[in-house]
């Protein structure tokens, strides 16, 4: 079996159920058994590891944990009064402590002494007891919780916030002055059983409201002074821990920091005491686990180590799981009949393995009711609940929302810190471009769109293998890496250049800018932005790039409907084009035009926008959507006019191939010798259409070329924007700044590949779901401008039309175009009537099924003939080369308006009127129903979130 067959007939869908019901099943069953798990504190003191190649970044296992700056201290230890009592192991860990909240303070000749510490408002902020046995008056005042007590001139009159205790090391060092491992066993256990006392007996605590004893610390015998060498061994020292380990977690015990110091031998100099750094982020643990609670208050929830999550409080958020909890409870019959019929999902099905219509579903949490009771909700239930197609991808959609809630708002799955490795990368590199090339396969050369410039599984592939590599730059957090952050932005560039060729492309075309179609598109872009945005309490800029393309469809629509008439002249829509690039620089660069709409926006919906982070985004690729345009514009007159027939194409061809592979290697050179990703970013505007011109010619320069594809790229290709926008939720974890475990840290290729099944697969049934939901959506307004449509009077171009050159001598009544030009608006029939390889069954609103497919034939031929199947395989097959095809038949003009026809009534409305109706009637307009019901419903939400969010 294929490779593409294996993919086709996999239940997919049956297996992704099945492991996620038992990956839920099993961390739901450890959370039930092992409850001091699910937030982490317990994995937060123990367990964990250094990240490599991080310069000594400690990694929690399970959990991300948060990198402590001083203002987040100070945050959360302003007003508190945090008490150290030890050796100079704890007083290290005091110092460490005391610099982050008391400005200027410093350690130098404060030794074997108590030290206070200060906050910048003067009061007492920490304060150090030496007492190296814990055996002093002063100790047991402290373990007594009497109050007030005097420290050092200080009169405390408050419980300490934090108390951190530890001793071992002196009474192995000293042990004839200390009493050796017996007394230090008598004292620590007398510490212990006073701490566990008080947390039993008193609430609020009275010694301390967080107690931390500390472990022995290792030592590195080959380092330490001779004396200390010969008392101080490694194998005590492990006695001792074993012996404090008996009191957890009754009290919590940071065993994290002796494994952090035994595997940083090299920052020690003395054997016993390590360097700043390493004594910094043994303290972090601490902070991570005493502070996080309290200053992760809101989205986005960065580090999830000793931390819950907050239960859902928006009101659009329970609007949501409510709405959900009722489609899953009516879709639960449809559900069993999927499975029974082994898990095939067919959004196009309207029709049930029963035979019936897709409209009846047995509503079965309503059998207990009486009967005339069942009658009435059922009749209700039928009259304003979607049918089965559209239930089915609700369904879907809800379900996979929910899993990306369990996944990123519960502590039901670890999630661990990102981490570049760059061998890592490079197998994951490696394995991505062997699996591209063992799926890679030969179009049929009786395709319509075989050889075809830029066809539509070219342009899948394309999107495809640039996503893959994007979500691994993610997922290895290579950011820093400029010879991979480079490249990065280009494909980015790259996905918005195929959006301004796209929708250029339709729109010159079929001059189609209806409210219907604007619509359907800013929906099928924004769904899981904006779903996501209100059920994970995020905000919709986070999902940057569905606002971005958004605003450049906006843009690419406005600047095609102004003056649309004269949109075939050339000259005057080139001038348009280039009028809207120095618009769109003037608003981003020279003036305050975000700050001044993202004000406005944050004050009436509480968005909270950063008008600085879309201004970098927006001014990243501000050009390279305008040149998508132009190279549309440019291919469609190439195709229009002789030249392709002239010798001087095939000159153009020749000198373009080699100048194409050249660019490509500049490019290459010159991103890699850049000083830093920023200073390559301030270029990147301006040169970033050079390797994505030059790759389009590349990819296209032989017929063997532009004829193979690889299935498992285009695969990937057809639901790249549910995997851009779907990975923060569904494959990484704590909002994009860790990873999702599934199955354990620990075995983090098997993770690996098992998170990114589950990913592939669910992204594709999202792209799938909201495709349909989208049609659901806009489908009554669809329906109006089809009837509307449908009065209207057919204009019928003559047959004799010069615009139409038949593609041979013979008599066959079918007209085309050249090869060239079908490439960018031809449906490729094949592939569409290919349901289980489409991921999109819809209208094609996606930004990109626009490429290759959206503009119809029907367009190129004479409206009252018929273009069929067998016509555009005959004219592909008299083709050697898409590009040596000559045979071109384009209209110059624009159908006729209706006011134009013949058949039209002879009186017409004002031009006020005309122009009312332009703008309001069948959805055409900007002012039309269907636009004006999504404005009030999305202005509703936002006013509900602003109030009650």
């Amino acid at each position: 079996m294929s490779l593409k067959m294996l993919f086709q007939d996999l239940p997919v869908n049956v297996v992704v159920v099945g492991l996620l019901s038992v990956i839920f099943a099993l961390s739901l069953l450890q959370h039930l058994m092992m409850p001091q798990l699910r937030d982490h504190c317990l994995d937060t003191l123990t367990r964990g590891s250094w990240l490599p190649n991080q310069n000594y970044t400690w990694e929690a296992e399970g959990c991300t944990l948060k990198q402590y700056k001083p203002k987040d201290i100070t945050e959360c230890y302003s007003n508190t009064f945090s008490l150290f009592i030890g050796d100079s192991n704890t007083r290290a860990k005091f110092y460490t402590f005391a610099a982050s909240i008391s400005p200027g303070f410093t350690s130098l000749g404060k030794a074997h002494t108590d030290i206070p510490a200060y906050h910048s408002d003067g009061t007492l902020g920490a304060y150090f007891i030496w007492d190296q046995y814990l055996n002093s008056e002063r100790t047991q005042v402290v373990l007594s919780g009497v109050l007030p007590m005097t420290l050092g001139g200080n009169t405390v009159y408050k419980t300490p916030d934090l108390l951190v205790l530890g001793t071992g090391v002196w009474h192995l060092a000293y042990k004839d002055q200390s009493g050796g491992i017996p007394k230090w066993r008598d004292t620590i256990d007398a510490v212990a059983q006073t701490i566990m006392h008080d947390k039993l007996h008193n609430n609020p605590p009275r010694i301390a409201k967080q107690v931390y004893l500390s472990p022995i610390h290792p030592v590195v015998p080959e380092k330490l002074a001779p004396h200390h060498k010969e008392n101080i061994l490694p194998e005590e020292i492990d006695w001792l821990n074993k012996h404090i380990g008996n009191f957890a977690p009754a009290i919590d015990i940071p065993f994290a920091w002796f494994n952090m110091e035994a595997s940083t031998v090299n920052q020690t100099t003395d054997g016993l005491h390590y360097t700043d750094q390493i004594e910094s982020q043994v303290f972090n643990i601490i902070h991570n686990h005493n502070c996080n609670q309290k200053i992760l208050k809101s989205p986005p929830y960065y580090n999830t180590c000793c931390f819950r999550y907050p239960q859902p409080a928006n009101i659009v958020q329970v609007f949501l799981v409510l709405t959900g909890l009722l489609y899953v409870l009516i879709g639960v019959p449809y559900v069993m009949k999927v499975f029974r019929r082994g898990g095939k999902t067919d959004f196009n099905d309207h029709t049930d393995s029963d035979g019936d219509d897709g409209e009846d579903i047995d509503y079965i949490f309503i059998k207990c009711l009486p009967d005339l009771l069942q009658k009435t909700i059922t009749a209700t239930c039928r009259k304003f609940c979607p049918a089965k197609k559209h239930l089915n991808a609700l369904l879907v959609f809800l379900g996979i929302l929910g899993v990306m809630y369990f996944n990123d708002r519960t502590t039901l799955f670890d999630k661990m810190q990102k981490n570049f490795d760059s061998t890592t990368f490079t197998v994951l590199f490696v394995a991505t471009i062997i699996l591209g090339g063992l799926t890679t396969m030969a179009r049929i050369p009786s395709s319509p769109s075989s050889s075809l410039f830029l066809n539509r599984d070219q342009t899948e592939e394309w999107r495809g293998w640039m996503q893959i590599i994007i979500l691994i730059y993610h997922y290895m957090n290579a950011s820093k890496v400029m010879a991979i952050y480079n490249p990065v932005r280009v494909f980015v560039a790259m996905y918005l250049f195929m959006t301004g060729y796209g929708h250029f492309t339709f729109f010159y075309k079929k001059a189609d800018y209806s409210g219907l179609r604007m619509t359907n598109i800013l929906i099928r872009i924004n769904l899981l932005a904006l779903a996501l945005s209100y059920v994970m309490n995020t905000s919709y800029m986070d999902y940057y790039f569905a606002p971005l393309i958004s605003v450049w469809f906006l843009i690419i629509w406005l600047t095609m409907r102004v003056y649309k008439h004269r949109n075939k002249q050339t000259g005057f829509l080139v001038t348009k084009i280039v009028a809207a690039a120095v618009i769109c620089t003037v608003l981003n660069e020279l003036i305050s035009f975000w700050e001044i709409l993202f004000s406005a926006t944050n004050a009436v919906f509480k968005t909270n926008w950063s008008s600085s982070e879309w201004r970098f985004r927006f001014g990243l690729d501000i050009y390279i959507v305008f040149v998508g345009m132009l190279f549309a514009l440019g291919t469609i007159k190439i195709s229009e006019s002789r030249f392709i027939q002239s010798p001087g194409f095939g000159i153009a061809k020749r000198l373009a191939i080699p100048l194409s592979f050249i660019a490509l290697v500049w490019f290459g050179w010159f991103e890699a010798t850049r000083k830093s990703k920023y200073s390559y970013n301030h270029i990147h505007p301006y040169i970033s259409f050079i390797p994505i011109l030059a790759f389009v010619v590349a990819r296209n320069c032989t017929k063997t070329l532009r004829s193979g594809y690889s299935f498992f790229f285009a695969y990937i290709g057809r639901c790249s924007l549910e995997t851009f926008i779907a990975q923060f939720h569904l494959w990484l974890a704590a909002d994009t700044k860790g990873l999702l475990v599934y199955v354990h840290p620990r075995l983090w290729y098997i993770n690996f590949a098992v998170t990114s099944f589950v990913f592939v697969v669910l992204c594709s049934l999202l792209n799938q779901a909201t495709g349909v939901i989208t049609e659901w959506f806009c489908a009554p307004f669809k329906s109006q401008e089809s009837l509307s449509a449908s009065n209207r009077p057919r204009h019928h171009t003559p047959a004799h039309d010069p615009n139409l050159i038949p593609i041979s001598q013979d008599n066959s009544r079918e007209t085309s175009q050249s090869p060239l030009t079908k490439s960018f608006y031809q449906n490729d029939d094949a592939i569409a009537n290919d349901n289980n390889r489409k991921c999109n069954t819809t209208e094609k609103s996606d930004v990109y099924e626009e490429i290759g497919q959206d503009i119809e034939m029907e367009l190129m031929a004479s409206p009252n003939q018929e273009v069929s199947p067998k016509g555009r395989d005959h004219d592909n097959n008299s083709s050697t080369n898409s590009f040596d095809k000559t045979v071109i038949s384009i209209p110059s003009s624009p159908p006729l308006p209706p006011s134009s026809s013949p058949s039209s009534s002879s009186s017409s409305p004002s031009p006020r009127l005309s122009k009312y109706k332009q703008l309001t009637d069948s959805n055409n307009g900007i002012l039309s129903p269907l636009t004006i019901r999504w404005v009030v419903i999305i202005v509703t939400i936002s006013i509900l979130n602003r109030f009650y969010g």
